[in-house]
């Protein structure tokens, strides 16, 4: 079966490797001091701020210390710190993920440090009670930089693809940014950061809708 050689104003390149998964793209805003960065970079997206609240009904007056995020952290999501264990100005906690399973346990008035979230729920003079519960929240991030399993801010994860050369610059830029969220690509063309592999970012960017192809040939093209 020959494909057509574009989708209206798109045309196939080497990156772009097929037509029967729409292609998403929206412009987005490179954080300052990257790399130069080259069509083909696969982005990951810096984690917004996190903040804490407790949850109404609380026995327990103690308080949560500044948030910061981990490399895995899920941004424009909901967390939730869960007491599962009470004692006189102790106890232990169950910090939950954006879809309910168990992150990690931690204990109050200890520093807690996960992939995820990082904090210190600290004990207030009248003690939690099982089942006292903090919504941490997570907002969505809206600069990309090149995805690398070291990087701690929450672009440690593939959120897309860029569709164009960007150079380096000292402040966040958007001038010409364009990011595409789902479509086909050829594996091959494709970069990452630090030391990454297309194997550790495979299964990733299949999930969010960009389909890797072994061969950027379509109708001819390359």
């Amino acid at each position: 079966m020959a494909y057509p050689q574009s989708i209206g104003s798109v045309s196939h390149d080497r990156l772009r490797a097929g037509c029967t998964k729409p292609e998403v793209t929206r412009a987005g805003i490179i954080l300052a001091n990257e790399l130069a960065l080259t069509r083909g970079a696969v982005l990951g997206r810096v984690a917004g701020a996190a903040t804490a609240a407790a949850a109404a009904g609380n026995t327990g007056n103690g308080v949560m210390g500044a948030v910061t995020v981990g490399r895995h952290v899920q941004d424009g999501k909901q967390y939730r710190v869960v007491i599962t264990a009470a004692s006189a100005n102790a106890g232990t906690f169950e910090l939950r993920a954006p879809d309910g399973s168990l992150v990690k346990t931690g204990t109050v008035a200890v520093a807690f440090t996960s992939d995820h979230l990082n904090f210190t729920l600290a004990d207030g003079a009248t003690d939690f009670v099982v089942g006292d519960t903090f919504i941490i929240s997570v907002a969505m991030g809206t600069k990309y930089r090149h995805v690398n399993s070291a990087n701690t801010d929450g672009s440690a994860i593939a959120q897309g693809v860029l569709l164009a050369d960007v150079a380096a610059s000292v402040s966040d830029t958007s001038h010409g940014v364009a990011i595409a969220f789902e479509g086909e690509f050829n594996e091959a063309a494709l970069t990452f950061g630090g030391t990454d592999t297309l194997a550790m970012h495979r299964g990733r960017l299949h999930d969010i809708g960009c389909y890797l192809r072994k061969s950027q040939d379509v109708n001819g093209l390359g």
